[in-house]
């Protein structure tokens, strides 16, 4: 195995520290003004997907964290960002790009299929690149085999299609942001606080789903840790039951459009029938790309012109 040199000195949890109390919490999720983000904004001709996961990253590993990864989530002056906590199995680490083999930067798929073939390869569970290269080595943030909540999920792409609640002849998954946002709502839909893809699919597409919280080993079942094992056996019931209902509620109201008087095809004179219409602003999907300018609302887009990149980046030839 060849050299792996520190990005930077991040300070990270040690094998000799204290044991923690737990649960441990192992990211967090931030609203981050795009003002904020202005400053770590790398080169904007970057592809959507790399442009938005190495603006985070930088921005993180400024505040001192290990690293982030975007929730594909914004809101008005504001994108969503997991941020994850240090950990002594987390490591920001260098990779020759001689070592991955049909390296292309500017393919953001092969690029993640690449470090996550490299990371498994040495025996870590998940690799997420920077996106960050000075042309003879990449940076990327891997899991090691110790780090704790991480579960692969085989996703059905129709699962990924109704995460993003569109069609899947309005969707293309194939563009890494569309992809790597409907990974990580399918993994909060099930209780988990991210999602990354493996970037490997057939009908299918792979998930490493990591928790929020680290609850630690279950204790035995002993006469003197029962209040312990009641806990964590609460805990996790607690996470299924939130995890329902916030799946449940993905679907509140979709049929009471249903119970409406029908809609005659030839209306009289006295009737006035009017589109549908939709907020002008709501928090959305990652759909417009951080300029230098001041923050503007983001209007999620209709259906008939769903998500093609970040501002004039198409979809049709993802990369």
């Amino acid at each position: 195995m060849s050299a792996i040199l520190e990005k930077s000195p991040v300070r990270r949890a040690s094998a000799n520290d204290a044991p923690p109390a737990y649960p441990v919490p192992l990211l967090t999720w931030q609203d981050v003004p795009t003002s904020t983000l202005q400053g770590y904004a790398p080169d904007p001709s970057l592809p959507m997907g790399q442009y938005a996961v190495a603006c985070v990253m930088q921005w993180a590993q400024a505040q001192g964290y290990p690293g982030a990864i975007p929730t594909w989530e914004v809101g008005p002056g504001v994108w969503g960002v997991i941020v994850f906590q240090p950990n002594a199995a987390l490591t920001q680490v260098s990779i020759p790009i001689s070592e991955l083999g049909g390296f292309d930067a500017g393919n953001t798929i092969l690029w993640s299929q690449l470090v996550m073939a490299w990371a498994t390869g040495y025996g870590y569970q998940l690799g997420i690149p920077t996106f960050q290269t000075d042309g003879v080595n990449v940076t990327a943030l891997l899991f090691g085999a110790d780090y704790p909540g991480i579960s692969f999920y085989d996703a059905p792409n129709a699962q990924l299609y109704q995460a993003l609640r569109q069609p899947g002849k309005l969707c293309n998954l194939q563009d890494p942001a569309v992809w790597a946002n409907a990974a990580m709502r399918v993994g909060m839909n099930l209780g988990y606080g991210a999602a990354w893809p493996t970037w490997q699919w057939t009908t299918n597409r792979g998930l490493m789903c990591i928790s929020a919280l680290d609850y630690g080993p279950l204790p035995d079942a002993s006469d003197a840790n029962v209040a312990n094992v009641l806990k964590v056996l609460s805990n996790t019931v607690t996470m299924l039951q939130n995890s329902t209902a916030d799946a449940l509620a993905e679907f509140s109201g979709v049929y009471d459009a249903f119970e409406a008087a029908p809609v005659t095809d030839t209306p009289s004179s006295a009737t006035t029938i009017s589109p549908l219409s939709r907020p002008a602003v709501e928090a959305g999907p990652f759909c417009s790309r951080l300029r230098k300018r001041a923050p503007v609302a983001v209007a999620r887009p209709a259906a008939s012109a769903w998500r093609r990149g970040i501002g004039a980046v198409s979809a049709a030839t993802p990369t």
